[in-house]
């Protein structure tokens, strides 16, 4: 799979990304499909305080996070992430009332979601490339 609805998804290779996901199952399959689209799993966490741990020991080139953390909303995390200037998708299983209120422009995936559709929302995290051909 190179492209997406348009994107091309080699803009994904090398880039680093961090997990926030409280299901350890789909955590592990997100790494996976991560790892095999070329990317660097920065690290993973399951909790907000795990989250904001990771985030204060780097800075990824993106992130996934999980709308609701163990009953906790994730805002807090989602805020850090901005503020770090990281952008990042919401991948949430409900529809959180006000998240795209709260958070513009963000993509949502509402699980279950296809492993081109995350890819694809990743990707369109990062501006289109002009290669000049």
């Amino acid at each position: 799979m190179n492209s997406v609805g348009g994107l091309d998804l080699g803009i994904l290779t090398g880039k680093s990304v961090l997990v926030v996901e409280d299901d350890a199952l789909i955590a592990l399959v997100l790494e996976e499909v991560l790892a095999e689209a070329g990317m660097n799993v920065a690290g993973s966490a399951a909790s907000v305080d795990a989250a904001l741990a990771q985030l204060a020991g780097g800075k990824p080139d993106i992130a996934i996070l999980d709308a609701s953390l163990d009953g906790q909303n994730s805002g807090e995390v989602a805020r850090e992430l901005q503020r770090r200037g990281v952008p990042f998708i919401f991948a949430t299983g409900h529809r959180e009332a006000g998240l795209q209120q709260h958070f513009p422009g963000v993509p949502i995936l509402t699980k279950p979601y296809l492993e081109g559709e995350l890819l694809g929302a990743l990707a369109g995290l990062f501006p289109p490339t002009n290669t000049g051909r």
